[in-house]
């Protein structure tokens, strides 16, 4: 929010309201203030451990895994700061993209997970959040 010049310690307030063409009115705005009836959800990105559990659950029970486990590992703590919906999609779309790069035998016979084309999608995620 710094980008924006709206301090850390603000909120987002998210407002319904009787009203407009629909019946709601809706309101967005920053607020310092937890005022009474308030809910309110507080979103938090994975950290390394939480990163690793996800790409477990994602991988589990499949034909999948990592050509090169080291840089997996180096991918998985890079993947800290983004979101598990970034994670799971840069991970799905790596697994698809290494399907089309590899020959039809080699689909049939291993479902490795080009981890160079995972890097690259993790770190086209994080640049595309920085912009």
């Amino acid at each position: 929010m710094n980008e924006n010049k709206i301090p850390d310690t603000h909120g987002l307030r998210v407002g319904v309201k009787g009203g407009g063409c629909s019946g709601l009115s809706y309101s967005l705005g920053f607020d310092a203030e937890n005022k009474p009836g308030d809910t309110i959800i507080e979103f938090k990105l994975p950290n390394e451990k939480e990163v690793r559990e996800l790409v477990n659950l994602t991988l589990k029970n499949g034909v999948f895994s990592f050509d090169k486990k080291s840089i997996a590992e180096k991918i998985i703590k890079n993947c800290t700061g983004l979101s598990y919906y970034s994670i799971q999609k840069t991970l799905i779309t790596a697994i698809k993209r290494s399907l089309f790069a590899t020959s039809e035998i080699e689909k049939k016979l291993t479902g490795k997970i080009d981890t160079n084309i995972w890097k690259e999608l993790v770190e086209d995620e994080k640049q595309s959040l920085n912009k």
